[in-house]
């Protein structure tokens, strides 16, 4: 839906193509750069947490919406061949998470435990720690008003410039050196841009600041538990410095997750009626793909729904 708040999750299948180093920043920023270049939607807050990624975004068209994440991992795949020197890499779970987010409380959770992530993962005890990508620091600076944007330019990497790395662990010499490189090789840029406060234009919402807030204290209460329950384990976290030395496509295999959602809510009869309209929507598509399939293109699909190819009306056969 359009002009609606939405939270993308894309995941490795296996391996960490999405660890802390420079050069795997630099990447990441400069396909979310590019792809938003035309502006397929509104980047609010995102992570890149090793095996895995959150963005909540605004929408502005469904298709466009659909290329977006399916640009940014094509790119990043691309990208990291050219890193690792491979001619062939597989790294995303299929489709990508796109769950409609329908009310501002359950905006605000998501947002925040975007932000614990790390500390939930035992990676770090904060997010002020987490070395890997993310618009925290973006975040922090635009606290106060709805319009606040930040804006950071990353370069157009074109992949013959991208040199293979030696070995999949860097040093930090080395890591340097490659983003050097990649950025002398690549004069032209483009701006990531986030809008962190965009999502609050899909509710009605008065207090900017009030409701950051309540994001900030929801990340610290969620990152304090996480703490306590890892030390209860007897655990610690891994910490800045041994995040920033994990090789790339380390081995890792996810946790394995129930069926993928579509829609949250703190209202359980909204989710429940969204539910059942999703369903009658989708009912009503079979309908019209039956009926397209038997060659009867006059139906008139719902609003919203993005047609399959249209099949074939006639068989060739040789003369």
């Amino acid at each position: 839906m359009s002009k609606s708040c939405y939270e993308i999750c894309i995941r490795a299948k296996k391996g960490l193509p999405l660890v802390a180093y420079e050069v795997i920043k630099l990447i990441i920023g400069s396909a979310v750069a590019r792809t938003q270049a035309n502006e397929k939607v509104i980047l609010c807050h995102d992570i890149w947490n090793g095996s895995h990624s959150h963005q909540i975004i605004v929408t502005r068209d469904a298709v466009e919406c659909t290329k977006y994440y399916g640009q940014i991992q094509k790119r990043i795949t691309d990208m990291l061949k050219r890193l690792l020197g491979l001619s062939h890499l597989e790294i995303w779970e299929g489709r990508a998470s796109v769950i409609k987010l329908l009310d501002v409380d359950m905006v605000v959770d998501r947002i925040a435990y975007l932000y614990a992530n790390p500390a939930q993962d035992n990676l770090t005890k904060s997010i002020d720690e987490f070395p890997g990508f993310s618009s925290w620091s973006d975040f922090n600076l635009c606290l106060k008003r709805q319009e606040d944007k930040a804006s950071k330019a990353y370069p157009f990497i074109r992949l013959p410039t991208i040199p293979k790395v030696k070995r999949r662990k860097l040093t930090p010499k080395e890591d340097l050196e490659l983003v050097r490189t990649i950025r002398e090789q690549n004069v032209g840029s483009h701006d990531l841009v986030r809008e962190p406060n965009a999502w609050m234009s899909c509710f009605e919402v008065d207090d900017c600041a009030a409701l950051n807030s309540r994001i900030i204290e929801a990340v610290r209460s969620n990152e304090s538990k996480a703490v306590k329950d890892y030390r209860a384990k007897g655990k610690t976290p891994l910490g800045r410095r041994a995040l920033c030395k994990v090789a790339i496509m380390k081995p890792h295999t996810p946790k394995k997750r129930d069926r993928k959602l579509f829609v949250l809510a703190t209202v359980n009869k909204a989710r429940i009626d969204f539910i059942l309209t999703f369903k009658n929507f989708t009912a009503h598509c079979i309908e019209c793909y039956q009926m397209w399939l038997g060659g009867d293109f006059t139906i008139i699909w719902p609003l919203g729904a993005f047609k399959p190819p249209m099949p074939p009306g006639h068989n060739l056969v040789p003369i």
